[in-house]
């Protein structure tokens, strides 16, 4: 059986050069268009014990809420903030979290590290 057709978005700079996100099977798909040559992470998708102290006081500044309370622990969060996005969330499931920061790079046009 064929495996279903895959769209991938590339942001071509004036330069030329080209990103795009990554996900499975872009590497190949996208490997006509010339060497790659940097993969880096534009977001982070955690649970609040492993979201990094930016983003927690990020939160924290902005929502009223009991960082120890359990009711945040087992929730997921979507950084942005090594963009110069906001914190998504709480997102009861990683997909969920997965999904709103697809959704947040590609609405910004797959913003660079700030």
């Amino acid at each position: 059986m064929a495996e279903p057709a895959r769209r991938f978005e590339i942001i071509v700079e004036p330069d030329g050069a080209g990103r795009y996100l990554q996900t499975t099977g872009a590497d190949a798909a996208l490997a006509g268009f010339g060497t790659k040559v940097e993969t880096w992470r534009n977001s982070h998708v955690e649970t609040w014990s492993s979201l990094s102290d930016a983003a927690k006081s990020w939160l924290k500044q902005r929502l009223k809420f009991c960082s120890n309370s359990p009711t945040f622990v087992n929730l997921w969060w979507a950084d942005m903030l090594p963009v110069g996005g906001p914190v998504l969330g709480p997102y009861t499931s990683h997909d969920a979290a997965i999904s709103a920061e697809i959704q947040w790079l590609t609405q910004n046009n797959l913003p660079c590290r700030v």
